[in-house]
């Protein structure tokens, strides 16, 4: 659940392998008692890999949350990648963010100014 008290929802596709498919961001109205049941808006977008995490945090320092989802590559190299996207009025948009790197142990991120650190 966002700060603002709306739920986030994010999967993989439906009957997608798991290396390779899409995965989806929906985003439903505040309600305690049922979180879904009001759809609001989302996203659908490409992967190469599993979902590894979904973090929600302020990684630009502009006062607003971003939901990352940080998918880890199947094979070889087992490769890191991350998408944050900003909830900003009936639309998800996706800021710009990069690679975060290749540690298989890597667990928590904190960005400043749209780059990843580890």
């Amino acid at each position: 659940m966002l700060s603002t008290g709306l739920t986030a929802v994010i999967a993989e596709g439906d009957f997608e392998p798991r290396s390779i498919g899409s995965y989806s961001i929906r985003i439903y109205e505040a309600n305690l008692e049922y979180p879904t049941d009001y759809f609001l808006y989302g996203t659908i977008r490409p992967r190469e890999g599993n979902i590894e995490t979904v973090t929600i945090q302020d990684i630009n320092e502009d006062s607003i949350e971003e939901i990352i989802v940080v998918i880890r590559s199947v094979g070889t190299g087992s490769y890191l990648s991350a998408d944050a996207f900003q909830c900003q009025s009936k639309k998800t948009a996706q800021i710009d963010c990069t690679c975060i790197g290749s540690r298989k142990d890597s667990r928590s991120y904190k960005g400043s100014k749209n780059n990843f650190h580890t």
